[in-house]
């Protein structure tokens, strides 16, 4: 469905993978990509990728798939040009045009409780407030900054900034974790500071408007509700994110509001992509990976066994243009 938003509007979809892809969707702005065309496969089958999750402070021997595809969604664009989507996307406007400001890149964040347990408390967050205490950086509060994401990135084709930031993210690989699994995307934060582009990073409104925690401003109840502020973050409307959102993101705990029993936002955004796509989808249904190790999967279902293989493995990737 995810895909299916994108195409409905009259957007090209490349899927790229390194594995036959069974039920492709039948579609003329459809096309599936060799993954090979950007990396080969003697390549990737040398970074000894896992799906299992890094810890924090972890020196790594193995590569997780997702920090993988950190490198390889800034080569898709360096050398093909155009939009790098994660697969919990959707589509409900037409995606923003560059302007002057952005200089030929687009980027994204989301609100985030700024939380230094997560390891976020470097520069992940722009402009917060932090103090010096026994010898760490500590918050003075959790004050809801915005924080970077590269769940959407755009460029024009052979745009330098992003054969930068490949490049980067590869050179840190195999480096101490110090900020665990955002790792890789703290890097492509820092590529973007450095070389004068933070203009290009969009507010939160435009592609990742809802907020991952649990708060009284996701229940239609109180859509109504004027002020809208949890942990310093303005929580915007259904209303307001039918008419200011590009694409909303179903990830972490906002997959969790699609089975919460009371009427939320999330549920009636679900709804409104499936009438746009002409799908006829019950979210009950929908499940999410709770492997141990998935970034996504609540904390409390990592026990179950997952497989490593990466045989069994399609990495959905997608860049519309």
């Amino acid at each position: 469905m995810s895909m299916k938003s994108f195409l409905v509007h009259g957007y090209h979809v490349n899927l790229w993978s390194y594995q036959p892809i069974l039920n492709p969707i039948e579609h003329p702005n459809f096309h599936i990509r060799d993954a090979r065309e950007i990396i080969s496969e003697t390549e990737f089958k040398n970074y000894n990728i896992t799906l299992k999750k890094p810890s924090r402070y972890e020196k790594r021997k193995v590569l997780h798939i997702a920090n993988f595809t950190d490198m390889l969604r800034a080569l898709i664009i360096y050398k093909v040009g155009g939009w790098w989507s994660d697969t919990d996307s959707y589509r409900i406007n037409p995606l923003p045009k560059p302007d002057k400001f952005d200089k030929g890149v687009i980027f994204c964040c989301l609100p985030t409780k700024v939380d230094v347990s997560r390891g976020i408390r470097n520069h992940l967050c722009t402009d917060t407030i932090k103090t010096r205490k026994n010898g760490i950086w500590t918050w003075r509060k959790w004050d809801g900054r915005s924080q970077f994401s590269n769940s959407y990135m755009y460029g024009t084709k052979g745009h330098p900034l992003m054969l930068k930031i490949a490049k980067r993210v590869k050179d840190n690989f195999y480096k101490e974790l110090k900020f665990g699994f955002i790792e890789p995307m703290l890097v492509t934060y820092d590529v973007i500071k450095e070389e004068g582009y933070m203009t290009s990073i969009r507010p939160p409104i435009v592609f990742i408007p809802l907020a991952w925690w649990i708060n009284k401003f996701m229940y239609m109840e109180n859509n109504k509700l004027k002020n809208r502020t949890s942990f310093g973050h303005y929580i915007p409307t259904y209303d307001e994110i039918l008419d200011k959102s590009s694409c909303v993101n179903f990830y972490n705990g906002v997959f969790e509001y699609l089975h919460d029993k009371k009427d939320n936002v999330a549920k009636h955004l679900f709804q409104h992509i499936c009438k746009q796509c002409d799908m006829d989808i019950n979210p009950d249904t929908l499940k999410i990976d709770k492997y141990e190790g998935n970034y996504h999967a609540p904390k409390e279902n990592k026990k179950r066994k997952r497989d490593d293989d990466l045989s069994n493995l399609n990495k959905f990737i997608k860049v519309t243009r």
